[in-house]
């Protein structure tokens, strides 16, 4: 089946955290057209999960994104998904090995427990049964009037303690702080809806300190390359914000350099979405604000 435009973001970021080759593609769950959005083999958890990080430690995750907000009977369908690989995941384990993993989720369960005090929590390296990560870009309202799951530090994330039958945790992406550090990748899976929202969203990944540098630039080349689904909006706000930046490198390096650095940066950006034609035209022109104006209006053309 083909992804969703929403979803085809989501696991773009999701692999560009994890790794493209931990992710399987959707799969059906038996005995009813029921697909899975995607599932996530994590072993050391990559820069970007943020606080959902001692979480998917070691685990199996069972993704599940609504760009809108899930009603009840959604919610209890994706936990019937959960409930066959959990089922899948005890029958692979040989019989000598299940009262260890039982001991072994139980104490990862606890060490996940203490992302609510501000020390990080240990990596645990304790096999667990898979858990359901659901990503609801709204307020998922009516799940958390009907199921009342326990919320966590920060806000807008719920977490569910299921040693046995597996974890499920919500997170609601639009709802989670826009300067708590760490969580500047995961709030970008919600497609911004205004260019405001998207500078936003931006600007808190590039002010992010628990988030590496390196991947604050290969994140911001993947949403201009389209190798994770963006919009032109975002493609403009990235531009501006290259010029802003040039702009302070020039005030502190000298502004030659600073100009020729963003020059540099734009046109690498720009071979990203067009064609030689069109690059050989944004070389052509000398001036720095009339090539910033010229792949704005380029990107923004169907």
């Amino acid at each position: 089946m083909r992804r969703r435009r929403h979803e085809e973001r989501v696991f773009g970021i999701l692999g560009f955290i994890q790794g493209e080759r931990a992710i399987q593609p959707e799969r059906a769950a038996p005995r009813a057209s029921r697909f899975i959005d995607g599932i996530i083999e994590v072993d050391k958890p990559g820069d970007g999960w943020g606080p959902l990080d001692p979480f998917v430690a070691n685990r199996v995750v069972l993704v599940e994104h609504y760009s809108r907000a899930p009603g009840i009977t959604a919610c209890v369908r994706t936990v019937a998904k959960l409930a066959h690989l959990v089922d899948e995941w005890w029958r692979d384990l040989d019989a000598n090995h299940r009262k260890k993993a039982l001991a072994a989720a139980s104490t990862a369960a606890a060490a996940a427990a203490s992302i609510q005090s501000k020390k990080p929590a240990p990596h645990t390296a304790a096999p667990c049964p898979p858990m359901l990560l659901i990503l609801s870009a709204d307020r998922p309202r009516q799940v958390l009037a009907g199921l009342q799951p326990p919320p966590i530090c920060p806000t807008g994330i719920w977490h569910a303690s299921r040693p046995v039958l597996g974890d499920v945790t919500l997170v609601h992406v639009r709802g989670l702080p826009q300067r708590h550090p760490g969580v500047s990748v995961l709030r970008l899976m919600a497609t911004p809806r205004t260019r405001a929202e998207a500078m936003t969203l931006l600007d808190a990944l590039l002010a992010d300190p628990d988030v590496l540098q390196s991947t604050k630039d290969d994140l911001l080349e993947k949403l201009m390359s389209g190798a994770i689904q963006s919009t032109p909006t975002e493609h403009q706000t990235i531009i501006a914000q290259i010029r802003s930046e040039g702009r302070q490198e020039g005030r502190q390096e000298g502004r030659q350099e600073g100009r020729q650095e963003t020059r540099n940066v734009l046109l690498r950006l720009a071979r990203y979405r067009l064609d030689d034609a069109a690059i050989s035209e944004l070389e052509s022109i000398s001036d720095l604000a009339d090539l910033e104006a010229r792949l704005v209006e380029l990107l923004g053309t169907p």
